[in-house]
């Protein structure tokens, strides 16, 4: 080795030992700062003849070669690309948590059921097919606007009507009562005369049952409304006999119900969100009516029991019932004594028929159905019934399922066909709300045995 081409290695290894550092690489996420093209520079030490000809070895380090071209990608785009990322995730999560329904004891350890339903339907997605399926969770979020149902008119307050006339044969101690300024009366009195007009064991003419039945729905909300309701469950003969379908349904509207509210053949539609909606109404009164109808019950016919499950059902559809604990308790409770007194009268077979085709026929909306059934308790047969046969025919979209006991007409083939069926199939389309609704339609049992189903069905195809 000559002696200037030592020197020229000596200086090459000492450049090389010294830029070992992370600090000396170049910001790869920055254009060059220079104008100067290394090209050029290049091409001109080899026209000009320079003594400086050594070419790096290909073992030399890269961080003494400067690049050629600017950079692809900007530290500025690779920022904004995560950004996006993280925003289609978390748009993913969120759709995933709308198969969470509120916890309430019986359905809190359900999840894992419908997740292996989930599952078992994207199985077969590849990655491709995954990043479609985030941007139309993204593209349904941004696009959906919140609807529900109203039982009641959402623009007005709480209804005030004025008083009826009272009947002239009423009750003498009511009589006596009643007279003087109705604002200057006193609610405890009231509730003793009521109560004395309760055990007086008289038997009431219509007249006097709608009377004080409409009272009890007209007046404030104070004692007196329960006094008025005891007088009438103190006379049961009068309940069976003039607690009809029509009356329970003109106690409703003087509530302040829609018309199409408790027209149990109108359909029941979402509408768009009032933002004032109800403000302003108190439920107390209407929460007593409901607890009356459900003591009532044990009095009344089948058919008025299997009226007021209906209505109620449609009073379920709307969100003032779900969140509003105490009217939710009552609705609850009403239900299972309304159904348990159409047993008694072993006429559950026709009325629960009656009321899932009636459901079923004007409820078309998956979410609003599973709304309703998630207020319909299953605290006991009856109701369990109710629910199970409603669920599997909004799910299986068949209203023949309402006619008879889940037990007797559920087939695993059909439920694992309807799964595989359009309504299920993930695409740009996909509206994950509805879906999230049939998935939840089914009892969790039903969810693991069809899970388990469609992937067998999938192995063996």
């Amino acid at each position: 080795m000559t002696t200037g081409q030592q020197k020229s290695w000596d200086s090459f290894t000492k450049d090389d030992g010294s830029s070992g550092s992370d600090s000396d690489l170049p910001d790869l996420f920055t254009p060059p700062t220079t104008s100067q093209n290394p090209t050029r520079s290049t091409r001109k030490l080899r026209d000009t003849g320079s003594t400086t000809k050594y070419r790096a070895p290909p073992s030399a380090s890269p961080s003494t070669v400067q690049p050629k071209h600017k950079y692809k990608f900007s530290i500025t785009s690779l920022v904004s690309q995560s950004q996006r990322h993280d925003a289609t995730e978390a748009s993913a999560q969120r759709a995933k948590t709308i198969l969470d329904e509120p916890g309430n004891g019986e359905e809190a350890g359900q999840q894992d059921d419908k997740d292996a339903l989930l599952e078992s339907m994207i199985a077969d997605k590849d990655a491709d097919s995954a990043d479609k399926i985030l941007q139309a969770v993204a593209r349904t979020e941004a696009t959906s606007t919140e609807k529900r149902w109203y039982f009641f008119d959402p623009d007005s307050k709480t209804p005030t009507h004025k008083p009826t006339e009272t009947p002239a044969n009423i009750s003498k101690i009511y009589q006596k009562w009643n007279q003087g300024d109705k604002i200057a009366r006193d609610s405890t009195a009231a509730s003793g005369a009521m109560s004395n007009v309760a055990h007086a064991q008289e038997e009431l003419s219509e007249e006097k049952f709608l009377w004080i039945l409409e009272t009890s729905c007209i007046e404030p909300a104070t004692d007196l409304e329960e006094s008025y309701f005891n007088a009438l469950l103190a006379a049961p003969e009068a309940i069976h006999k003039y607690l009809r379908p029509k009356t329970v349904k003109g106690m409703f509207d003087l509530l302040g119900a829609l018309p199409q509210a408790t027209d149990r053949k109108a359909n029941v539609e979402a509408v768009g969100v009032y933002k004032k909606a109800y403000k302003g109404r108190e439920w107390n009164t209407l929460q007593r009516y409901i607890k009356f109808l459900g003591d009532a019950a044990k009095f009344a016919t089948p058919v008025t029991c299997a009226y007021t499950m209906s209505l109620l059902a449609r009073l379920c559809a709307d969100n003032l019932v779900k969140e509003n604990y105490s009217v939710l308790c009552i609705v609850r409770s009403a239900m299972g004594e309304l159904c348990d007194a159409i047993a008694k009268h072993d006429a559950w077979k026709i009325s629960c028929r009656k009321i899932c085709s009636n459901i079923y026929n004007t409820v078309a909306q998956e979410p609003l159905c599973l709304q309703i059934i998630e207020c319909i308790p299953a605290s006991n047969p009856c109701l369990h019934d109710l629910r199970r046969r409603l669920s599997l025919a909004v799910f299986c979209q068949d209203c023949d399922l309402t006619q008879k006991p889940v037990e007797e007409k559920l087939e695993l083939r059909k439920l694992v066909q309807v799964l595989g069926g359009p309504r299920f199939q993930v695409n740009r389309e996909t509206d994950y709300v509805q879906l999230a609704a049939l998935i939840s339609l089914l009892d969790h049992r039903d969810r693991r045995r069809v899970a388990d189903g469609f992937r067998l069905e999938r192995s063996a195809s």
